[in-house]
C-alpha cells in the first residue's frame, strides 16, 4: 500500500485562493465518500491556512496525483500544489501536526485539527490499518517536539496572533467594546486570549444563541441574537469573526449601513477561511479590514525568539520518520 498527499498552504497561496479549495465541515462527509470511490483511505485535513488530503492506496504515483487534483475539482484554477509520496508523507504530516508546517511556528490548533481529521475519517470508515498508524504517529511526534523543545513558547495561535495584531493597531484592549462572531474552538481560543489581555467588555455572536450563550457563561461575556448583531456593530470597537460559514456573514452594504451612524473608526480581523467579511468593504472610510493574510506581519516579528528550536524539532521528526 502506498502513501501519498496532495495539498495547497498558507506558504504559496494567498487566503482567497485557499478559500476556493476549502472544504466546511457540512461538506466533509459527502467529500470524503467521493473519495472512497477511488482510494482504499483517505484523510481530508482542511483548516484556515491548508486543504490537505492524505490517501493510501494500491494506484501509481502518477495516477494518485491525477487523481486527487481531478477531486480537488478546480481543474481550471491554476493552484500551487504540492505532492508528496512515500517517506515524504510522513516527514511532511509529522511538521504539519507539530506547527513547525503552520504560519504561526509551534501553533497548538493545528494538533486538534488533525486529530479532529482522523476521526471524521475513522467516523465514515475512511482509514485504515496504514493512515491510522500514520497519523497516530504524527500526534506522537508532536507531543514529543512540545516537551523536548521550546517551540510552542511565545504567539502560539492564529486567535493570539490576531489579538496582538488588535493591541497593536488598538493599543490596551481592557478599554475597548470587542465582539467576536462565532462561538466554535477558534472563536473560544480568542475569547480566552482576550481575557488573559485584560479585556472586559466582550461580546459574542453566534448563529445559534444557545451556543453563544454558553460560552459567553463560562468565560465570562455578553451573548446576543444574530438579529441584533447590526446594532451591536454600531458600538463596538473590535470585531473578530471567525465562523464556519460557507459564504460572506459581513458584506460591504451591511457595514455601509454600520458607518452611516458611527462617527470613529472600527477595526475588522477576519480569521476564518472561507472568509467571513466581503474584502470589499475595506473601502469604507474609517474601517479597517485585515484577514489571514495580514497577520503575517504579526508572526515574523514573533518567529524570531523561536527559530532556534526548530533544528531541534527537525532532528525529531527526521528520527522518527525512520523509526516509522
Amino acid at each position: 500500500m502506498k502513501i501519498a498527499v496532495l495539498g495547497v498552504n498558507h506558504k504559496k497561496a494567498s487566503t482567497e485562493v485557499r478559500e476556493k479549495i476549502a472544504i466546511t465541515p457540512h461538506l466533509l462527509s459527502s467529500y470524503t465518500k467521493r473519495l472512497k470511490e477511488h482510494f482504499e483511505e483517505i484523510v481530508v485535513l482542511s483548516t484556515c491556512n491548508r486543504t490537505e488530503i492524505y490517501v493510501a492506496t494500491k494506484m501509481d504515483s502518477l495516477l494518485i496525483k491525477e487523481r486527487l487534483k481531478q477531486e480537488v475539482g478546480h481543474s481550471k484554477i491554476d493552484l500551487p500544489f504540492y505532492f508528496y509520496t512515500g517517506k515524504d508523507v510522513a516527514y511532511h504530516l509529522f511538521k504539519v501536526a507539530s506547527g513547525l508546517d503552520s504560519m504561526v511556528l509551534g501553533e497548538h490548533e493545528i494538533l486538534g485539527q488533525a486529530k479532529d481529521a482522523y476521526i471524521s475519517a475513522v467516523e465514515e470508515n475512511a482509514s485504515g490499518k496504514t493512515l491510522s498508524r500514520l497519523f497516530h504517529n504524527s500526534f506522537r511526534v508532536a507531543r514529543r517536539i512540545r516537551r523536548e523543545t521550546l517551540i510552542t513558547s511565545g504567539l502560539s495561535s492564529v486567535s493570539s496572533v490576531a489579538c496582538r495584531l488588535a493591541e497593536d493597531i488598538l493599543g490596551n484592549l481592557s478599554t475597548k467594546k470587542i465582539l467576536i462572531i462565532g462561538a466554535g474552538k477558534i472563536g473560544k481560543r480568542t475569547m480566552n486570549y482576550l481575557r488573559k489581555r485584560g479585556a472586559e467588555n466582550i461580546i459574542l455572536c453566534n448563529r445559534t444563541y444557545q451556543k453563544a450563550e454558553e460560552l459567553a457563561k463560562r468565560l465570562g461575556g455578553k451573548p446576543i441574537e444574530l438579529a441584533n448583531l447590526w446594532d451591536e456593530m454600531k458600538l463596538v470597537d473590535l470585531v473578530i469573526s471567525s465562523t464556519n460559514a460557507p459564504h460572506y456573514v459581513i458584506k460591504k452594504e451591511n457595514m455601509e449601513m454600520v458607518m452611516e451612524t458611527r462617527k470613529r473608526p472600527i477595526l475588522l480581523i477576519d480569521i476564518a477561511l472561507p472568509r467571513d467579511i466581503e474584502p470589499a468593504v475595506s473601502s469604507l472610510f474609517n474601517l479597517h479590514l485585515y484577514n489571514l493574510d495580514d497577520l503575517q506581519r504579526v508572526v515574523d516579528e514573533n518567529i524570531s525568539k523561536r527559530r532556534g528550536e526548530i533544528g531541534k524539532a527537525e532532528a525529531i521528526i527526521k528520527e522518527e520518520v525512520e523509526k516509522l
